[in-house]
Protein backbone atom coordinates (compact mmCIF):
# COMPACT_ATOMS: atom_id res chain seq x y z
CA UNK A 1 0.00 0.00 0.00
CA UNK A 2 2.73 2.59 0.44
CA UNK A 3 4.17 1.53 -2.82
CA UNK A 4 0.75 2.53 -4.12
CA UNK A 5 0.75 5.96 -2.29
CA UNK A 6 4.35 6.60 -3.25
CA UNK A 7 3.76 5.97 -6.89
CA UNK A 8 0.46 7.97 -7.04
CA UNK A 9 2.55 11.09 -5.25
CA UNK A 10 4.96 10.67 -7.81
CA UNK A 11 2.15 10.81 -10.83
CA UNK A 12 0.43 13.76 -8.62
CA UNK A 13 4.11 15.71 -9.04
CA UNK A 14 4.74 14.53 -12.67
CA UNK A 15 0.91 15.58 -13.45
CA UNK A 16 1.76 19.13 -12.60
CA UNK A 17 4.90 19.83 -14.49
CA UNK A 18 2.68 18.27 -17.77
CA UNK A 19 3.24 21.57 -20.11
CA UNK A 20 0.48 21.81 -22.47
CA UNK A 21 2.02 22.59 -26.14
CA UNK A 22 1.29 25.93 -28.19
CA UNK A 23 1.71 25.56 -31.36
CA UNK A 24 2.24 28.15 -34.67
CA UNK A 25 -1.39 29.22 -35.54
CA UNK A 26 -2.69 32.33 -37.42
CA UNK A 27 -4.07 35.29 -35.18
CA UNK A 28 -4.64 37.83 -37.35
CA UNK A 29 -8.62 37.38 -36.93
CA UNK A 30 -8.49 38.21 -33.54
CA UNK A 31 -6.28 41.33 -33.68
CA UNK A 32 -6.88 45.10 -34.76
CA UNK A 33 -5.55 46.44 -38.24
CA UNK A 34 -3.88 49.13 -38.47
CA UNK A 35 -2.70 51.45 -41.13
CA UNK A 36 -0.44 54.39 -41.64
CA UNK A 37 -3.87 55.93 -43.58
CA UNK A 38 -6.89 55.05 -41.50
CA UNK A 39 -9.29 57.21 -42.63
CA UNK A 40 -7.79 58.24 -46.11
CA UNK A 41 -10.94 58.32 -48.56
CA UNK A 42 -9.18 56.13 -51.02
CA UNK A 43 -7.87 53.52 -48.38
CA UNK A 44 -10.59 51.21 -48.62
CA UNK A 45 -11.91 48.86 -45.47
CA UNK A 46 -8.77 47.91 -43.94
CA UNK A 47 -10.66 44.50 -42.31
CA UNK A 48 -10.02 43.30 -45.93
CA UNK A 49 -6.03 42.32 -44.94
CA UNK A 50 -7.62 40.11 -42.20
CA UNK A 51 -11.00 38.52 -43.52
CA UNK A 52 -9.23 35.46 -44.91
CA UNK A 53 -10.10 35.47 -48.20
CA UNK A 54 -7.03 35.44 -50.62
CA UNK A 55 -8.40 37.39 -53.83
CA UNK A 56 -7.37 36.35 -57.34
CA UNK A 57 -4.41 39.09 -58.53
CA UNK A 58 -7.32 40.39 -61.02
CA UNK A 59 -9.41 41.07 -58.27
CA UNK A 60 -9.75 44.76 -56.65
CA UNK A 61 -12.10 44.59 -54.15
CA UNK A 62 -10.10 42.91 -51.65
CA UNK A 63 -7.17 44.76 -51.05
CA UNK A 64 -6.30 47.99 -48.99
CA UNK A 65 -4.20 50.65 -49.71
CA UNK A 66 -2.14 52.32 -46.65
CA UNK A 67 -0.90 55.85 -47.85
CA UNK A 68 2.03 57.01 -46.19
CA UNK A 69 2.26 58.95 -42.97
CA UNK A 70 5.21 61.41 -42.42
CA UNK A 71 6.37 59.76 -45.82
CA UNK A 72 6.31 56.31 -44.46
CA UNK A 73 3.32 54.04 -45.08
CA UNK A 74 2.72 50.88 -43.01
CA UNK A 75 0.31 48.03 -42.30
CA UNK A 76 0.24 45.73 -39.42
CA UNK A 77 -1.75 44.70 -36.20
CA UNK A 78 -2.05 45.80 -32.91
CA UNK A 79 -2.29 42.80 -30.58
CA UNK A 80 -4.28 44.12 -27.51
CA UNK A 81 -1.69 41.96 -25.35
CA UNK A 82 1.20 40.14 -25.60
CA UNK A 83 1.87 37.42 -27.99
CA UNK A 84 5.27 35.41 -29.46
CA UNK A 85 5.40 36.21 -33.02
CA UNK A 86 7.43 35.07 -35.50
CA UNK A 87 6.11 35.36 -39.25
CA UNK A 88 4.10 37.18 -41.21
CA UNK A 89 2.80 36.64 -44.89
CA UNK A 90 2.27 39.55 -47.02
CA UNK A 91 -0.22 39.20 -49.69
CA UNK A 92 0.18 42.38 -51.99
CA UNK A 93 -2.65 43.66 -53.51
CA UNK A 94 -2.28 45.30 -57.55
CA UNK A 95 0.69 47.28 -58.16
CA UNK A 96 0.19 49.84 -60.47
CA UNK A 97 2.74 53.16 -62.33
CA UNK A 98 1.17 55.20 -59.33
CA UNK A 99 2.41 52.35 -56.59
CA UNK A 100 1.28 49.80 -54.87
CA UNK A 101 4.55 49.11 -52.95
CA UNK A 102 7.23 49.50 -50.33
CA UNK A 103 10.79 51.19 -51.86
CA UNK A 104 12.22 49.89 -48.79
CA UNK A 105 10.56 48.21 -46.06
CA UNK A 106 10.99 46.76 -42.53
CA UNK A 107 9.52 44.93 -40.51
CA UNK A 108 9.07 46.32 -36.84
CA UNK A 109 7.26 45.24 -33.48
CA UNK A 110 5.54 46.92 -30.74
CA UNK A 111 6.42 46.47 -27.20
CA UNK A 112 6.08 48.55 -24.29
CA UNK A 113 4.61 50.61 -26.55
CA UNK A 114 7.70 51.50 -28.94
CA UNK A 115 8.28 50.33 -32.05
CA UNK A 116 11.50 49.29 -33.20
CA UNK A 117 12.97 46.97 -36.29
CA UNK A 118 13.71 43.53 -36.40
CA UNK A 119 16.29 41.09 -38.18
CA UNK A 120 13.23 39.94 -40.99
CA UNK A 121 13.96 38.08 -44.21
CA UNK A 122 11.60 38.11 -47.20
CA UNK A 123 11.03 35.14 -49.31
CA UNK A 124 11.57 35.63 -52.02
CA UNK A 125 13.72 38.53 -51.54
CA UNK A 126 11.20 42.08 -51.63
CA UNK A 127 10.25 43.04 -54.37
CA UNK A 128 10.12 40.25 -56.99
CA UNK A 129 7.98 39.54 -59.80
CA UNK A 130 7.51 35.89 -59.26
CA UNK A 131 5.33 34.79 -55.72
CA UNK A 132 4.87 31.23 -55.92
CA UNK A 133 2.57 31.45 -53.48
CA UNK A 134 0.93 34.83 -53.64
CA UNK A 135 3.10 36.08 -50.97
CA UNK A 136 6.13 37.35 -49.40
CA UNK A 137 6.98 34.88 -45.68
CA UNK A 138 8.54 37.24 -43.48
CA UNK A 139 10.57 35.28 -40.75
CA UNK A 140 12.13 36.33 -37.92
CA UNK A 141 13.09 34.78 -34.52
CA UNK A 142 10.33 34.57 -31.95
CA UNK A 143 9.61 37.70 -29.80
CA UNK A 144 6.98 38.56 -27.59
CA UNK A 145 5.22 41.97 -28.70
CA UNK A 146 2.03 44.15 -28.78
CA UNK A 147 1.92 44.64 -32.07
CA UNK A 148 3.58 43.94 -35.65
CA UNK A 149 3.89 46.69 -38.94
CA UNK A 150 5.85 46.47 -42.09
CA UNK A 151 6.60 50.11 -43.07
CA UNK A 152 8.76 51.76 -45.29
CA UNK A 153 9.00 54.50 -48.33
CA UNK A 154 5.94 54.51 -50.72
CA UNK A 155 3.49 56.24 -52.77
CA UNK A 156 1.10 54.23 -51.41
CA UNK A 157 0.99 50.06 -50.24
CA UNK A 158 -1.23 47.81 -51.72
CA UNK A 159 -2.44 44.92 -49.26
CA UNK A 160 -5.21 41.41 -49.98
CA UNK A 161 -4.30 39.48 -46.73
CA UNK A 162 -1.42 40.10 -43.88
CA UNK A 163 -1.29 36.92 -42.17
CA UNK A 164 0.40 36.69 -38.70
CA UNK A 165 2.04 33.37 -37.18
CA UNK A 166 1.92 33.30 -33.83
CA UNK A 167 3.01 31.02 -30.70
CA UNK A 168 -0.96 30.46 -29.26
CA UNK A 169 -2.67 27.18 -27.68
CA UNK A 170 -5.69 29.22 -28.76
CA UNK A 171 -6.59 31.89 -31.48
CA UNK A 172 -7.50 34.85 -29.87
CA UNK A 173 -10.93 36.46 -30.45
CA UNK A 174 -11.34 40.09 -30.66
CA UNK A 175 -13.76 42.39 -29.18
CA UNK A 176 -15.93 43.30 -31.69
CA UNK A 177 -16.37 47.12 -32.60
CA UNK A 178 -19.83 48.42 -32.68
CA UNK A 179 -18.53 50.10 -36.26
CA UNK A 180 -18.43 46.78 -37.70
CA UNK A 181 -19.09 46.13 -41.70
CA UNK A 182 -18.81 43.32 -43.10
CA UNK A 183 -19.37 43.49 -46.89
CA UNK A 184 -15.84 43.67 -47.66
CA UNK A 185 -15.60 40.02 -46.89
CA UNK A 186 -19.09 39.48 -48.67
CA UNK A 187 -19.76 38.13 -51.94
CA UNK A 188 -22.23 40.51 -54.33
CA UNK A 189 -25.25 39.24 -56.05
CA UNK A 190 -27.57 40.81 -58.40
CA UNK A 191 -30.00 39.79 -60.75
CA UNK A 192 -27.74 41.16 -63.85
CA UNK A 193 -23.89 40.21 -63.28
CA UNK A 194 -23.11 40.45 -67.16
CA UNK A 195 -24.41 44.02 -68.36
CA UNK A 196 -23.65 43.49 -71.57
CA UNK A 197 -24.38 47.51 -72.96
CA UNK A 198 -23.56 48.98 -69.19
CA UNK A 199 -21.99 52.15 -69.29
CA UNK A 200 -20.70 51.34 -65.90
CA UNK A 201 -17.94 49.21 -64.67
CA UNK A 202 -19.33 46.04 -65.55
CA UNK A 203 -17.82 44.31 -62.49
CA UNK A 204 -19.72 43.67 -59.43
CA UNK A 205 -17.51 44.26 -57.14
CA UNK A 206 -17.26 47.50 -57.13
CA UNK A 207 -20.52 47.75 -54.86
CA UNK A 208 -18.47 46.34 -51.82
CA UNK A 209 -14.70 48.17 -52.87
CA UNK A 210 -14.33 49.99 -50.02
CA UNK A 211 -14.66 53.43 -52.28
CA UNK A 212 -17.94 55.27 -52.24
CA UNK A 213 -18.48 57.25 -55.28
CA UNK A 214 -19.35 61.27 -54.99
CA UNK A 215 -21.59 63.20 -57.16
CA UNK A 216 -18.82 63.79 -60.08
CA UNK A 217 -17.47 60.67 -60.06
CA UNK A 218 -17.46 59.02 -63.52
CA UNK A 219 -20.03 56.08 -64.05
CA UNK A 220 -17.37 53.76 -64.59
CA UNK A 221 -17.07 54.04 -60.37
CA UNK A 222 -20.94 52.28 -60.13
CA UNK A 223 -22.41 49.18 -61.41
CA UNK A 224 -25.37 49.35 -63.33
CA UNK A 225 -27.46 46.36 -64.64
CA UNK A 226 -28.82 47.42 -67.75
CA UNK A 227 -28.92 44.84 -70.97
CA UNK A 228 -29.90 44.56 -74.34
CA UNK A 229 -32.07 42.06 -73.15
CA UNK A 230 -33.54 43.46 -69.76
CA UNK A 231 -34.60 47.24 -71.41
CA UNK A 232 -37.09 45.34 -73.51
CA UNK A 233 -40.00 45.24 -70.77
CA UNK A 234 -40.68 45.76 -67.10
CA UNK A 235 -39.43 43.96 -64.51
CA UNK A 236 -37.90 43.43 -60.97
CA UNK A 237 -34.27 43.14 -60.15
CA UNK A 238 -32.33 42.57 -56.98
CA UNK A 239 -28.60 43.91 -55.63
CA UNK A 240 -27.19 42.55 -53.08
CA UNK A 241 -24.88 40.46 -50.60
CA UNK A 242 -24.30 36.85 -49.36
CA UNK A 243 -22.33 36.31 -46.18
CA UNK A 244 -20.01 33.15 -45.26
CA UNK A 245 -22.40 32.67 -42.37
CA UNK A 246 -25.06 33.61 -40.66
CA UNK A 247 -24.89 37.53 -39.20
CA UNK A 248 -27.09 39.48 -37.13
CA UNK A 249 -27.83 42.63 -39.38
CA UNK A 250 -29.01 45.94 -38.64
CA UNK A 251 -28.07 48.46 -40.97
CA UNK A 252 -27.57 49.00 -44.86
CA UNK A 253 -25.83 51.93 -46.76
CA UNK A 254 -27.15 51.84 -50.00
CA UNK A 255 -25.03 54.33 -52.30
CA UNK A 256 -26.76 54.63 -55.64
CA UNK A 257 -24.67 54.63 -58.59
CA UNK A 258 -26.18 56.52 -62.09
CA UNK A 259 -29.40 58.43 -62.55
CA UNK A 260 -29.19 58.08 -66.31
CA UNK A 261 -31.69 59.44 -68.95
CA UNK A 262 -33.58 55.65 -69.36
CA UNK A 263 -33.11 54.35 -65.83
CA UNK A 264 -31.12 53.06 -62.70
CA UNK A 265 -32.97 53.49 -59.65
CA UNK A 266 -35.78 51.29 -57.89
CA UNK A 267 -39.82 52.93 -59.39
CA UNK A 268 -42.92 53.71 -58.12
CA UNK A 269 -41.69 53.18 -54.60
CA UNK A 270 -41.44 49.50 -54.83
CA UNK A 271 -37.52 48.55 -53.19
CA UNK A 272 -37.99 46.65 -50.53
CA UNK A 273 -35.67 44.33 -48.36
CA UNK A 274 -35.39 40.96 -48.09
CA UNK A 275 -32.97 38.87 -46.10
CA UNK A 276 -31.66 35.27 -46.88
CA UNK A 277 -33.06 32.86 -43.93
CA UNK A 278 -31.66 29.25 -44.12
CA UNK A 279 -31.48 29.89 -47.91
CA UNK A 280 -35.17 31.11 -48.55
CA UNK A 281 -35.52 35.04 -49.52
CA UNK A 282 -37.82 37.05 -46.73
CA UNK A 283 -39.12 40.58 -46.58
CA UNK A 284 -38.73 42.67 -43.41
CA UNK A 285 -39.52 45.59 -42.62
CA UNK A 286 -37.43 48.96 -42.61
CA UNK A 287 -37.05 52.42 -42.37
CA UNK A 288 -34.89 54.47 -45.01
CA UNK A 289 -33.39 57.94 -44.54
CA UNK A 290 -33.46 60.29 -46.62
CA UNK A 291 -37.02 58.61 -47.71
CA UNK A 292 -36.81 57.23 -51.33
CA UNK A 293 -38.82 58.85 -54.03
CA UNK A 294 -41.77 56.62 -54.75
CA UNK A 295 -41.44 58.03 -58.81
CA UNK A 296 -40.36 56.46 -61.97
CA UNK A 297 -38.59 60.50 -63.03
CA UNK A 298 -35.01 60.75 -63.21
CA UNK A 299 -35.34 64.39 -61.73
CA UNK A 300 -36.39 62.84 -58.56
CA UNK A 301 -33.69 60.53 -58.54
CA UNK A 302 -30.69 63.45 -59.14
CA UNK A 303 -28.00 63.70 -57.85
CA UNK A 304 -26.47 60.85 -58.95
CA UNK A 305 -24.62 59.04 -56.03
CA UNK A 306 -26.79 59.51 -53.06
CA UNK A 307 -26.63 57.51 -49.96
CA UNK A 308 -29.79 56.18 -48.33
CA UNK A 309 -29.70 54.51 -44.66
CA UNK A 310 -31.92 51.65 -44.35
CA UNK A 311 -32.52 50.18 -40.86
CA UNK A 312 -34.20 47.35 -40.57
CA UNK A 313 -36.99 47.62 -37.92
CA UNK A 314 -35.97 44.55 -36.18
CA UNK A 315 -32.21 43.29 -36.27
CA UNK A 316 -32.40 39.86 -38.67
CA UNK A 317 -30.02 36.91 -38.31
CA UNK A 318 -29.56 36.12 -42.37
CA UNK A 319 -26.97 34.69 -44.78
CA UNK A 320 -27.56 37.68 -47.23
CA UNK A 321 -29.09 40.94 -47.52
CA UNK A 322 -30.37 42.49 -50.46
CA UNK A 323 -32.74 45.54 -52.11
CA UNK A 324 -35.35 44.34 -54.38
CA UNK A 325 -38.33 45.85 -56.50
CA UNK A 326 -39.37 46.98 -60.15
CA UNK A 327 -36.49 48.16 -62.18
CA UNK A 328 -36.68 51.94 -63.06
CA UNK A 329 -36.31 54.01 -66.33
CA UNK A 330 -37.46 53.00 -69.87
CA UNK A 331 -34.52 50.67 -70.15
CA UNK A 332 -35.63 49.01 -66.79
CA UNK A 333 -32.62 48.73 -64.57
CA UNK A 334 -30.76 49.58 -61.54
CA UNK A 335 -27.93 51.03 -60.10
CA UNK A 336 -25.82 50.93 -57.14
CA UNK A 337 -22.09 52.60 -56.41
CA UNK A 338 -21.81 50.92 -52.79
CA UNK A 339 -23.55 48.40 -50.79
CA UNK A 340 -22.59 48.27 -46.68
CA UNK A 341 -23.89 46.14 -44.50
CA UNK A 342 -23.55 46.83 -40.50
CA UNK A 343 -24.08 43.78 -38.18
CA UNK A 344 -25.18 44.13 -34.40
CA UNK A 345 -22.93 44.61 -31.88
CA UNK A 346 -21.58 41.51 -30.45
CA UNK A 347 -19.27 41.97 -27.42
CA UNK A 348 -17.07 39.49 -27.06
CA UNK A 349 -14.01 38.57 -24.66
CA UNK A 350 -10.26 38.88 -25.55
CA UNK A 351 -9.19 35.19 -25.15
CA UNK A 352 -5.63 35.72 -23.48
CA UNK A 353 -2.33 33.81 -24.75
CA UNK A 354 -1.60 31.56 -21.59
CA UNK A 355 2.26 31.65 -20.76
CA UNK A 356 4.26 27.99 -21.16
CA UNK A 357 4.87 26.35 -18.03
CA UNK A 358 8.63 26.96 -17.82
CA UNK A 359 11.13 24.46 -16.17
CA UNK A 360 14.49 25.83 -14.47
CA UNK A 361 17.23 23.46 -16.20
CA UNK A 362 19.21 24.81 -13.04
CA UNK A 363 17.50 24.06 -10.17
CA UNK A 364 15.39 21.22 -11.77
CA UNK A 365 12.36 23.46 -10.33
CA UNK A 366 9.08 24.30 -11.82
CA UNK A 367 8.99 27.74 -12.78
CA UNK A 368 6.28 30.28 -11.50
CA UNK A 369 4.12 30.59 -14.32
CA UNK A 370 2.32 27.98 -14.57
CA UNK A 371 0.38 27.24 -17.80
CA UNK A 372 -3.23 27.63 -16.77
CA UNK A 373 -4.46 24.42 -18.23
CA UNK A 374 -2.02 22.24 -16.28
CA UNK A 375 -5.06 23.14 -13.75
CA UNK A 376 -7.22 20.80 -15.50
CA UNK A 377 -4.05 17.87 -14.40
CA UNK A 378 -3.99 19.35 -10.94
CA UNK A 379 -7.80 18.27 -10.78
CA UNK A 380 -7.36 15.23 -12.02
CA UNK A 381 -4.09 14.36 -9.81
CA UNK A 382 -6.00 15.79 -6.18
CA UNK A 383 -8.96 13.31 -7.39
CA UNK A 384 -6.65 10.39 -8.02
CA UNK A 385 -5.11 11.15 -4.75
CA UNK A 386 -8.31 11.43 -3.20
CA UNK A 387 -9.71 8.40 -4.30
CA UNK A 388 -6.32 5.96 -3.38
CA UNK A 389 -6.45 7.97 -0.02
CA UNK A 390 -10.29 6.29 0.10
CA UNK A 391 -8.81 2.79 -0.54
CA UNK A 392 -5.98 3.41 1.90
CA UNK A 393 -8.47 4.27 4.95
CA UNK A 394 -10.57 1.40 3.62
CA UNK A 395 -8.54 -1.39 3.66
CA UNK A 396 -7.04 -0.05 7.04
CA UNK A 397 -10.64 -0.10 8.07
CA UNK A 398 -11.63 -3.89 6.84
CA UNK A 399 -7.94 -4.85 8.45
CA UNK A 400 -8.90 -3.31 11.89
CA UNK A 401 -12.90 -4.94 11.53
CA UNK A 402 -10.75 -8.49 10.82
CA UNK A 403 -8.66 -7.99 13.39
CA UNK A 404 -11.11 -7.37 15.89
CA UNK A 405 -13.11 -10.56 14.64
CA UNK A 406 -10.08 -12.69 15.27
Amino acid sequence: MKKLCNRLVILFAVLLALPVCAENKFCEVGFKAISSSEGHEGAGIINVIRDGYIPKADRIREQYRAYPENGEAYIGYNFGGEYSVNTLLFYPGLIGEDGGEFTDVRCEVLTGGVWSAVEAYFTPEYPSDTLENGCYSVNFEPVLAEGIRLIGSADYVSCSELKILCDVEEVPVMEIDDSMWIESSATPIATVTVPDISGGSRDITDINDGYIPKEGDPYSMQYDTVTAVGKNEPHEEYIGLMFGRDYEIELIEFTEGGNFWDGGWFADGSMRVEVNIDYNWIVTDFTVTPDYPNSNNREDFLPDYETYTIRLDNPVKCRGIRLAGKAGGEANFISCGEFRVKRVEEKQEIVETAPETEIDTENGEIAENVNKYSYIYIIFAVIILAVAAGVVILVKVIKTNRTKTK
